[in-house]
């Protein structure tokens, strides 16, 4: 696939403009001319932001604008991490430290779409949002009245796919917005110069600031055309009459002037053409608040000139490059057209931001119904993900914080929550509202009621997630039910309980004290707790939720002990988000005496199953085994005699190619295809850590034969919960190779699923190498 360049998403302009004057190729025709642009005119369209969604952001927040970026590859964006603290972690460490990001179209579920635009065009979308709300722009704003979170909800619902900006009117580069490349047009500079900082700009307001310190001499007012007999403004005060013509559009006001039939003559009122100036051209703060413009009629016209002038006209010569007509306005500020230009787009994306808080009751998602909650709880409560749990996603969806605790009495007194469902069977989660509250989501029917008992307290709940199983895009997908978990170790369930299992649940030392999500197509999408530490010895700081908390499970969850650690994964990626593919779990043991009892783990060479076996002649086996996988060998684990697996390799290519297992007698296994771009190794400290199993999911395609993720589960070995510390896979691209012949030269075939499991396979697989 080819690679595209990506647009501003508020004016439509690209991130750099490559050999605009033709000095990489020769001097073609088709150039941009540099007595109308120059190259530091250009500067402006390299300072570009990034506006994100990071749903493991700590914050109730999600949303975040990254520090200055670089626009690369295929939608890519290399960020600077910024100050602001919801910028995911740094993926190259600098410095200065970056993250990458893609806008706009991800072609990945799992990956939030993102949005660029020039640093410049987002304070002028900020003014323009000043003029929505208030009715005026300002000389000077804070870019923070912008709120993020409205701002990327509003912006979400204005991309499309294989569209490289928004769904906007943006006027004169309408048409080159949805070409894959920006291809430079001639007579085209002025929607690449800046509409806010261009040397053009700055130049010009310097001298019309100076121009106008005098002011200009009086002009007497002529005698006015005899009235007509039947002219209404002739009866009419002079005051009244220029009320009415300052909303006239320019050409309607321009006809009547040459009519006669005014009674004055109106280019002589200098204040009538500088409230003129003010509503037709709204976008020019920073002259409009100049403390002289002298005579409104010739500002008004000047502005006018440069704030409207159009793309040139261009004929086609008889080599096909098209080259401007006639000679150019050299006087032209440039900069004033872009400015008009992209004020309308955002003028536009304004609009649907003031709907968009009017929604939201104010902003943000929270708007003002927090402000009966208490501080502690308001300030110091955090949101440690807010992952997918309703398919088909939706762009359209509305961000939701609600908080189920007002203040810390709430927890010695007795509420009723109630969750709410779609009708009928399989109805999936709406809302969820504590009675006599601010509902999260929707009311839909009676609803489920569940008690709160006095000096009782949520700790978190298990989603029952349903329909997960069809690996379509469009399957349709929701939480069923939910088990409600309190401190006290009793637990409540309402709705279905058969299907796959999602763990929410506070951390230690904090409390629940509300929730936060999405709600599209009428059910909540995504879902997540608010929880907040209680009194003034806070415990470590949690930036992430518990590692078996991340996924969803199939059927059930893992052991309370267990630690997930972190899957990679090929770039053939499931058709909805790993956020709704479940994870399949096999334990081969959480203690050393549960492991003394493993005597195998199986798999076949096209890994569609896992096995483990055991002394009492039992094994559990995960994936699908749907009769085609071949034949499935068993590698004969001595656990009796204190062997065990130490370390998990996971070959990685367009998906999950291979795993190499490891034992402490230093004996190996190995199942999958031989040829892989790289590899992840899992190897925990054996002086703290065992490795407890292995998880995996079947996710691509909808017949579920491929794999689509291996990873490992660990446990402690004094038996704590040992998140904390996580162990971490560590990629390794050097070759590697199945057991037996580490040392063989490439023989064909190059590649070949193979299962490797006994001193048999050894020898019949010498020489064909990994």
């Amino acid at each position: 696939m080819g690679d595209w360049d990506c647009y501003c998403a508020l004016c439509a302009a690209p991130f750099h403009c490559f050999d605009l004057f033709n000095e990489e190729f020769g001097n073609r025709e088709d150039a941009s001319d540099p007595h109308v642009i120059k190259a530091e005119d250009l500067e402006w369209l390299e300072n570009l932001k990034v506006l994100g969604f990071n749903p493991n952001a700590p914050g109730v927040s999600k949303c975040f604008i990254t520090g200055p970026a670089t626009s690369s590859d295929y939608g890519s964006f290399y960020c600077e991490l910024g100050e602001d603290p919801n910028v995911p972690p740094a993926t190259e460490q600098g410095p200065p430290a970056r993250t990458i990001i893609t806008a706009y179209s991800t072609f990945n579920p799992d990956e939030p779409i993102a949005m660029a635009f020039h640093a410049d065009c987002l304070e002028v979308f900020a003014q323009a949002l000043t003029y929505q709300l208030h009715g005026k722009c300002k000389p000077k704003l804070d870019l923070t009245m912008v709120d993020k979170d409205l701002l990327y909800g509003t912006m979400t619902k204005l991309t499309e796919e294989c569209l490289m900006a928004l769904k906007l009117d943006y006027g004169e580069l309408a048409d080159s917005v949805t070409e894959q490349y920006w291809g430079y047009q001639p007579g085209q500079e002025a929607w690449v110069s800046s509409p806010l900082t261009s040397p053009q700009i700055t130049s010009f307001l310097k001298t019309i600031q100076h121009q106008n310190t005098i002011s200009p001499p009086n002009q007497p007012e002529s005698e006015p055309t005899p009235p007509h007999t039947t002219n209404p403004f002739s009866k009419l005060a002079k005051e009244i009459t220029c009320e009415i013509l300052l909303y006239l559009p320019y050409p309607a006001l321009q006809a009547l002037t040459l009519s006669g039939l005014l009674p004055f003559h109106l280019s002589s009122i200098s204040a009538f053409w500088k409230r003129k100036l003010a509503i037709d051209m709204p976008f020019l703060w920073d002259i409009l608040t100049l403390s002289n413009l002298g005579d409104g009629f010739d500002i008004y016209h000047t502005m006018k000139r440069h704030c409207f002038a159009t793309t040139p006209e261009t004929e086609i010569g008889e080599d096909q490059i098209p080259r401007v007509v006639g000679q150019r306005d050299l006087s032209l500020v440039l900069g004033l057209a872009n400015r008009r230009r992209v004020w309308n787009a955002c003028l536009q994306l304004a609009v649907l931001y003031e709907k968009e808080m009017g929604e939201c009751g104010g902003g943000g998602g929270n708007g003002n119904k927090n402000e009966d909650v208490d501080q502690e709880i308001l300030m110091g409560s955090k949101s440690l993900g807010v992952p997918i749990v309703a398919a088909p996603v939706s762009k359209d969806a509305k961000f939701l914080s609600v908080f189920l605790m007002e203040r810390w009495e709430d927890l010695d007194r007795e509420w009723v929550i109630k969750f709410y469902f779609e009708e009928g069977e399989g109805g999936r989660l709406c809302g969820v509202e504590r009675v006599g509250g601010v509902v999260f989501g929707e009311r839909r029917g009676e609803g489920w009621r569940v008690v709160v008992g006095e000096e009782v307290r949520i700790v978190g709940f298990v989603l029952n997630v349903g329909g997960a199983g069809d690996l379509g895009r469009e399957a349709r997908v929701g939480v069923t039910g939910v088990k409600v978990l309190f401190q006290d170790g009793t637990e409540f369930q309402i709705g279905s309980d058969e299907g796959d299992k999602r763990l929410l649940r506070a951390g230690e030392g904090m409390v629940v004290t509300g929730l936060s999500g999405e709600l599209a197509n009428g059910v909540i999408q995504r879902f997540g707790l608010l929880q907040c530490p209680r009194g003034t010895t806070l415990p470590p700081t949690h930036t992430a939720p518990p590692t078996v908390q991340r996924h969803l499970w199939k059927t059930s969850l893992p052991p309370p002990n267990i630690q997930a650690t972190t899957y990679q994964t090929g770039y053939w990626t499931p058709a909805r988000s790993f956020d709704t593919i479940a994870m399949s779990f096999l334990i081969f043991g959480t203690t050393p005496l549960e492991l003394a009892k493993i005597t195998g783990f199986s798999s076949d060479a096209k890994l569609r199953s896992f096995g483990v076996h055991f002394a009492d002649g039992s094994e559990t086996v995960i994936g699908p085994r749907d009769g085609v996988e071949g034949e499935r060998k068993v590698f004969r684990i001595d656990g009796a005699g204190g062997e065990v697996v130490t370390k998990v390799e996971v070959g990685v290519n367009h998906l999950p190619m291979a795993i190499k297992i490891t034992t402490s007698h230093n004996r190996i296994a190995f199942f999958g295809t031989n040829q892989k771009n790289e590899h992840v190794i899992y190897e925990p400290p054996p002086s703290t850590h065992l490795i407890a199993g292995i998880y995996a999911s079947w996710g691509y395609s909808a017949d579920r034969r491929k794999c689509t993720t291996i990873s490992v589960l660990t446990a402690a070995k004094d038996g704590g919960l040992g998140d904390e510390g996580e162990v971490p896979g560590v990629m390794d691209g050097t070759a590697w190779s199945p057991p037996g012949f580490e040392n063989a030269r490439p023989l064909a075939p190059r590649s070949e699923a193979i299962a490797v499991a006994n001193e048999e396979d050894y020898v019949e697989f010498a020489g064909r190498w990994w």
